[in-house]
């Protein structure tokens, strides 16, 4: 089982004269992820963002853990328009 959260907001469309919707976030975690951690890792999440430079922009956000083997263990990822408190504070909430 994985979690998924795609949203988006409405856009008024100049050129065209209506609302289109528009990617906003994207939140997903895979459930092996979450049970992994929990069962083999250390307690402690790292977190930490990145910018995305394609022509689309944006940023990634990742939840991290430490495995026994000392490697990192993805838990979350989340992509964002812009890194900000609002971001973070969904992104730790979803």
């Amino acid at each position: 089982m994985r979690r998924c959260l795609l949203c988006t907001k409405e856009v008024f469309d100049n050129k065209a004269k209506r609302t289109k919707d528009h990617f906003s976030t994207l939140y997903w975690s895979y459930d092996a992820s979450k049970r992994g951690f929990l069962k083999a890792c250390r307690p402690i999440i790292f977190l930490d963002g990145c910018h995305i430079k394609t022509r689309y922009k944006g940023n990634l956000l990742i939840a991290v853990g430490i495995d026994p083997n000392d490697c990192i263990f993805p838990i979350a990822f989340g992509l964002c328009e812009v890194e900000s408190t609002h971001s973070w504070e969904w992104f730790l909430t979803s």
